[in-house]
């Protein structure tokens, strides 16, 4: 978990730590006595996080007008932090730690050392569990694009604009409509996007202006990730997050605001309704609150699913070797080994009888091994 907080610790933490370093001196005298405690740290570079992408000049530059800032000489004894990847820090283990102070060692001093492996150590707990919170750091990317948005209002500008003219339009196609004119709107939906597939869509106005706000607004947030000019990696996660949350905040998933979900609840007397709640409900303690997608009520292994007979021929912490039976007389010499991945069951190659791949080798004489891999638990 130090390891994780090593990224933060050297961006926004590492400015904060530093600027509550200048805050505790009291005089010019606390700041020669660091000096005395601390020699010859003034010949080291200044204390500056450089990025990928980031040049030499630029980060010299932040360094001078964060020690202008500061007013603090003393401040380059952290100077070993400077050249610490930011990409590398996200990986997990237990000895993050010693992975700070084993490269802040060779990258500065044993002050530098000491200095990242307290800092990684005080916010380790408070920065693993932001990580375990979002994995992939798609809040991140967010933010950075945000950023950059801000230092181009320009372009901020323009896509401003651009969404209150695609309003506008909308607004007047949906007068339009309300008074008989079939006028188109500015974004219409794609084709192959099934949530707007009912015609009331179309047809009717209330609704049709909800679906052309909600392409606009859309389209609006995805023009202030491209306003902000992020590096490629980092505006791929922005644009897949700003996704999730356009599909989250989708007009489809109300139903008060979903049209063929209406229509089916009044065509159902409200069964409907009941139904999705008792799935809700279901979803909720039976699979971590996530929706099912699936009815697997039906499904049971050995008979419509995983029927072809097998046998466990060994058995380790991590696998189950299955040896499936012979169905000819005579089996060919080389066996064949079904290796699904981790992901998937080992039955993903034997669905159901007459669809099973391992069922089709059997019967074509092959000797045929299935590895079964355990399923993850606490330990």
């Amino acid at each position: 978990m130090a390891v994780r907080a090593a990224e933060a610790m050297t961006t926004s933490f590492t400015t904060c730590f530093l600027f509550a370093i200048g805050a505790q001196r009291k005089s010019d005298r606390a700041i020669k006595d660091a000096t005395n405690k601390y020699p010859g740290r003034g010949a080291q570079r200044e204390p500056c996080v450089r990025r990928q992408g980031t040049s030499r000049r630029r980060c010299r530059r932040r360094a001078h007008a964060a020690m202008r800032l500061m007013n603090c000489d003393s401040l380059a004894w952290i100077g070993g932090l400077d050249t610490m990847r930011t990409d590398k820090t996200a990986a997990a283990g237990g000895d993050g730690a010693n992975a700070a102070l084993a490269e802040s060692t060779t990258n500065g001093t044993a002050a530098s050392a000491e200095a990242a492996r307290s800092v990684a150590s005080a916010l380790a707990p408070e920065a693993g569990a932001l990580v375990d919170l979002d994995p992939a750091l798609f809040g991140r990317a967010l933010a950075r694009a945000a950023a950059g948005a801000m230092r181009r209002p320009a372009a901020v500008a323009a896509a401003g604009i651009n969404c209150a003219v695609d309003l506008t339009r909308a607004t007047l196609a949906t007068t339009s409509r309300a008074l008989g004119q079939p006028t188109p709107g500015p974004l219409p939906p794609e084709s192959a996007d099934r949530r707007f597939a009912d015609p009331a869509w179309e047809d009717n106005p209330a609704f049709f202006w909800l679906c052309q706000s909600y392409l606009v607004f859309r389209r609006f947030a995805e023009d202030l990730v491209a306003a902000g000019e992020l590096d490629e990696p980092t505006r791929a996660k922005a644009e897949f997050a700003v996704s999730l949350l356009a599909d989250a905040l989708a007009p489809t998933n109300l139903l008060l605001t979903n049209p063929a979900a209406l229509k089916r609840a009044f065509e159902t007397g409200g069964r409907s309704v009941l139904d999705g709640a008792r799935n809700c409900l279901d979803d909720v303690r039976h699979n971590g609150g996530r929706p099912r997608q699936v009815d697997t009520s039906s499904f049971r292994l050995g008979e419509n699913m995983a029927a072809t007979p097998s046998k466990v021929v060994f058995r380790n912490d991590l696998i189950e070797l299955l040896q499936y039976l012979p169905q000819t007389d005579q089996v060919h010499a080389v066996p064949l080994l079904a290796s699904p991945p981790w992901i998937n069951k080992y039955y993903i190659m034997d669905l159901a009888p007459g669809r099973s791949l391992i069922e089709w080798a059997v019967r074509q004489g092959r000797t045929v091994f299935a590895i079964s891999y355990r399923n993850p638990d606490a330990s």
